[in-house]
């Protein structure tokens, strides 16, 4: 099956395979534009990034350390993403750049707005006699309104976090430590005063809107910490085993435990770890949802195992970028990896892979396939305090030449949406797939830029119709 790119962008044709073994030929195309501004304040237009085309991530990268920070870009040469990740990456900016503690910060994605129908020409009473004039002014008032009051599209996503400065989770001080303790003795530990308090947030101009200032991280200590280390109980420690399997060979921890949903944010601790470090001062989550803020009683109900189903959701990190591979509950798609798989299946996917994997945004980012021309809005996510812009409506498409002489054009999907808010770009991943079994002599990948005059009219189920799903 030969390939050929008939675009100025950068395209990819490749082989993957389902969990039946099944081929598929892949295409992936990566398009960029530059927000230019565009009318009020804070209004842009989608401008295709033409004389240096953006190209495909072949692997992915991080802001810092791999593995030790998030990621800034994951591969684009995934297989299949049954869902198109929205992705939001840049600062939190304060409103005319004064200092606020904290502010929200909101991404919303929705389908282009409708023509509203005209309201029909009224009738006169008499059918042989025209309208009034004032009818007729009427009737045209109303044309003019209906005309300059689309209806909305439906909203695709809608999500909001608070972004706040830096604050501390602070022990308290040793007489009120004391008095916490007399009461817990009076009350026969019904009663167990809270030992810490959470300072206000610092104020702040700009704050990455990364998973370092999320709730997450973790809880070591280092075998040449040897005053941390001999306060550790055994129960706490990693035995023999672990340390000889821990990623760090040549000087494992003696004791390591990790926030499986963000290993790199801040807030999470364990009360054994606290104890051995002695630790008075724990930099606290900075990026929040707006339903379920941290504050000193959870930290102090999590400290003690005593959360509530209902608070734990404060204790799930909130971002707006990519989720870490290895990260929960990601890494649980990626299926069972086990004696059966090594002696049955490798190196082919698990029979309980979920193609779900690829998708790297959080789950609330995942949306089902957009239109091309979506509108889109940020708040607080650039220095103008809000950022509109949408979709310029253009499509990404494969024309599939079969053996047999047929000529067919198919869609290719949008699977991936990337908005950054301090460099006003947008990019775009358009995926397509087909078995690599199929009669086709030539794929060639193509791009339509002028929704006025389309090269393709699509039914309205074709894109659905010519891509099965993988898996």
């Amino acid at each position: 099956m030969e390939f050929r790119n008939l675009t100025p962008f950068d395209v990819l044709c490749y082989s993957a395979l389902d969990v039946a073994d099944t081929e598929y030929k892949v295409v992936a195309m990566k398009v960029g534009y530059r927000l230019v501004a565009d009318g009020p304040v804070g209004h842009y237009r989608a401008e295709v990034i033409a004389d240096e085309p953006l190209p495909l991530c072949v692997e992915d990268t991080f802001f810092g350390v791999m593995n030790q920070s998030s990621e800034s870009a994951e591969s684009d040469l995934a297989p299949y993403k049954p869902r198109c990740d929205v992705i939001l990456q840049g600062q939190a900016h304060a409103p005319a750049g004064r200092a606020v503690r904290q502010l929200p910060v909101r991404l919303q994605l929705r389908a282009a707005d409708q023509p509203r129908p005209a309201p029909p020409q009224p009738q006169s009473f008499n059918p042989l006699m025209g309208l009034t004039a004032l009818q007729r002014q009427q009737w045209e008032a109303a044309c003019t309104w209906a005309h300059s009051h689309p209806i909305a599209g439906p909203v695709l996503l809608d999500k909001t976090l608070n972004v706040t400065g830096p604050r501390q989770f602070i022990r308290r001080s040793f007489i009120r430590r004391s008095l916490g303790m007399l009461v817990r003795v009076a009350s026969l530990n019904l009663i167990q005063p809270n030992l810490w308090k959470l300072t206000a947030p610092q104020r702040f101009t700009t704050q990455p809107l990364r998973y370092e200032y999320a709730y997450g991280g973790q809880n070591r200590i280092e075998a040449n910490d040897r005053r941390a280390a001999k306060r550790i109980k055994a129960k706490y420690r990693l035995t023999p085993a672990q340390r000889a399997d821990h990623p760090e060979q040549e000087q494992p921890p003696v004791a390591h435990t990790v926030c499986d949903t963000n290993p790199v944010g801040i807030g999470f601790a364990q009360a054994w770890w606290l104890k051995a470090k002695r630790i008075k001062t724990l930099p606290a989550p900075q990026i929040e949802h707006p339903q379920h803020p941290m504050s000193a009683k959870l930290f102090w109900r999590a400290l003690r195992g005593k959360l509530k189903p209902a608070q734990a959701q404060a204790l799930q990190p909130q971002g707006f970028g990519l989720i870490g591979r290895p990260w929960l509950p990601r890494r649980t798609l990626a299926g069972t990896y086990d004696q059966q798989w090594l002696d049955e299946r490798h190196p082919l996917l698990p029979a309980d892979f979920d193609f779900g994997y690829w998708n790297a945004a959080p789950v609330d980012q995942q949306i089902a396939y957009p239109p091309p021309d979506a509108h889109i809005e940020v708040e607080h996510a650039t220095p103008e305090g809000k950022l509109v812009t949408r979709l310029p409506g253009h499509r990404a498409f494969i024309i599939t030449r079969f053996l047999n002489g047929v000529i067919l054009p198919l869609p290719m999907r949008m699977d991936t949406l990337i908005i950054d808010g301090d460099a006003l770009t947008l990019t775009i991943t358009w995926r397509f797939h087909v078995p690599a079994s199929a009669p086709i002599r030539v794929l060639e990948a193509d791009f339509e830029i002028d929704p006025a005059a389309p090269l393709i009219k699509w039914q309205p189920a074709t894109a659905a119709a010519t891509q099965p799903e993988l898996g």
